[in-house]
């Protein structure tokens, strides 16, 4: 037979998964299968009589398809009434079982077609393909590098973020951060000792692809056992094993036994487990609009809850009319619905399950190197707070400086939504309030998920670097507090300060100011990534000339 060389895309199935449970039961009544035997398919009656003995499985899906809308539209503008009309997605999947001594066999399954996306996506391991690319570049004959990487940043919030270069480049260099982004794909050019110094191109993700030389069907048997060798190593681990030490739990069991976890800790009021405002997933113009929250099955008109708290959590789930599933429901002021989230979204919690360290935060559930958890809580826990002698009742970040700033009108000076903009680029706001007694600038955030902290983060670092650097910006920010209606005196205490920015020795404070239910907490609650975020923000901070600061604002 001729040699073609192929693009190949390789999935492995989780230990608990068959071929035959791979597809949804509608897309299983369209799939035709065949068992592999002496280079020939043997039909097979349906999926129950699968043979699992050892013999490669073959699944063939041929199912009518939509013609795109530009067909539709000269089809039926021309009068061409066959045209388009015949169209078929044509899918095949290869099952491949590898037999492992003392353990059960595994399947690797090559997808072509329609194929992968017919298969459940629970079925197959989530890090498959990016550990055998990783693992194929640290073994590759040469000093490889990568040429393809994506990651999942959380910076300055959450987004996947992807970056091609022309060369073998490493890995930092794609702008990724092995402490506060989480790898999700990568891939590049290597060299294979084993076939005549041949070159090949790969990349993986949840799959592994590959540009193969393939001569028939037998062929991808070598290459799935080849793979499947090539993931068990651990040879990524001398240059890669970062991406160790935050891995998504994608398992149905496992996510069951951890959520089982979280109603337990929320029962007993673990002072692990910390409830959070979802104020990123706002879709109004004014960030902070949230007011009230509505619990399930309940009037949203008659809303009067602020303060989502860990005992309002245990209370709503109690009845055991609702489960984690369930969605709370945010309102603004005028008790108008912004938008609903599941309760386990709101939560952040770390989880000891089976001798293995679990996080929650943001929505799902991270497998975390214990050893680096702890460090990282060690760190953090060594982050001295400062009490600004201030209460917060819940509701709007806005609503709550305008209250402590009019209490206290000889210390603070409310400076919220006053913004300086640098010449060429996007305008900043300095800070929330001017503590004149301190020489503070403060900027005050509710404890939410880690986008929203994170944006606290480098709002704060910005104010800092673009205040002490450019004496145009400060001349902004005075104009700003001229305009203030404040007493005067405390007008040109504030101008001091911010003159005094122009010194690197200027000695004045920038405080992070939480709010939120801090009972029994305290910052090792925070959702990992804003935790590890929260070390290098203060080091920056620092650098500026400002002492940074942390205060935990509650009840």
């Amino acid at each position: 037979m001729k040699i073609r060389t192929i693009p190949l895309n390789a999935y492995l199935l989780k230990p608990a998964s068959r071929p035959q449970s791979c597809y949804t039961e509608d897309t299983l009544e369209k799939v035709t299968w065949y068992r592999w035997e002496n280079k020939k398919p043997v039909k097979l009656a349906d999926a129950n009589s699968l043979d699992t003995s050892g013999a490669p499985l073959v699944a063939v899906s041929n199912e009518p398809s939509n013609s795109p809308l530009w067909q539709q539209f000269i089809r039926e503008n021309l009068e061409l009434d066959a045209f388009g009309n015949t169209r078929q997605s044509l899918g095949t999947a290869i099952f491949y079982p590898l037999q492992q001594k003392d353990k059960p066999t595994r399947w690797i399954c090559y997808t072509f077609g329609s194929a992968s996306s017919k298969i459940r996506r629970r079925s197959m391991e989530p890090r498959f393909g990016l550990i055998v690319a990783l693992n194929e570049i640290c073994l590759s004959s040469t000093d490889a590098g990568v040429r393809k990487a994506q990651h999942r940043s959380v910076s300055s919030g959450p987004y996947v973020a992807d970056f091609r270069s022309g060369s073998d480049t490493d890995i930092e260099d794609f702008g990724f951060d092995s402490v506060l982004d989480l790898l999700k794909a990568a891939g590049g050019n290597i060299t294979d000792e084993t076939d005549n110094q041949k070159t090949r191109s790969i990349f993986g993700a949840r799959s592994f692809k590959s540009s193969e030389s393939v001569e028939s069907i037998d062929c991808l048997k070598k290459y799935a056992t080849a793979a499947f060798k090539t993931y068990r190593s651990q040879k990524y681990t001398d240059q890669y094993g970062f991406v160790d030490q935050i891995v998504p739990v994608d398992d149905e069991a496992t996510e069951e036994k951890l959520r089982l976890e979280v109603l337990d800790q929320i029962e007993n009021l673990d002072s692990r487990v910390d409830v959070l405002l979802p104020a990123d997933l706002e879709k109004t113009d004014n960030q902070d609009a949230i007011c009230y929250y509505a619990r399930p099955k309940k009037s949203v008109s008659k809303a009067s809850d602020k303060t989502l708290t860990l005992g309002a959590v245990k209370n709503i789930l109690n009845p055991g009319k609702v489960d984690l599933s369930s969605e709370l429901r945010f309102l603004d002021s005028e008790r108008k619905e912004l938008f609903k989230v599941p309760i386990l979204d709101c939560l952040t919690t770390e989880i000891k399950l089976d001798d293995k360290d679990y996080v929650l935060f943001d929505g799902d559930f991270y497998k975390v190197d214990g050893n680096f958890l702890q460090r990282v809580n060690k760190q953090i826990s060594q982050i001295k707070t400062v009490d600004l002698d201030l209460k917060y009742d819940g509701g709007r970040e806005d609503k709550w400086i305008e209250k402590v700033v009019n209490q206290n009108k000889a210390r603070f000076l409310n400076l919220d939504q006053n913004f300086a903009r640098p010449k060429g680029e996007s305008k900043f706001e300095p800070c929330d309030i001017i503590d004149v007694d301190r020489r503070a600038l403060i900027h005050a955030k509710r404890k939410g998920r880690s986008s929203s902290l994170t944006y606290l983060y480098t709002q704060a670092t910005r104010s800092c670097e673009l205040l002490t650097e450019d004496s145009d910006l400060r001349s902004q920010f005075k104009t700003h507090i001229d305009k203030n209606p404040a007493d005067e005196n405390i007008r040109i205490q504030a101008k001091s300060l911010i003159d005094a920015l122009g010194n690197r020795s200027h000695g004045c404070e920038m405080i992070l100011a939480l709010l939120g239910d801090w009972n029994k907490k305290d910052l090792t609650n925070l959702p990992l990534l804003a935790k590890l975020s929260l070390l290098p923000t203060l080091q920056a901070i620092r650098r500026t000339g400002f002492e940074p600061k942390i205060s935990l604002i509650t009840q």
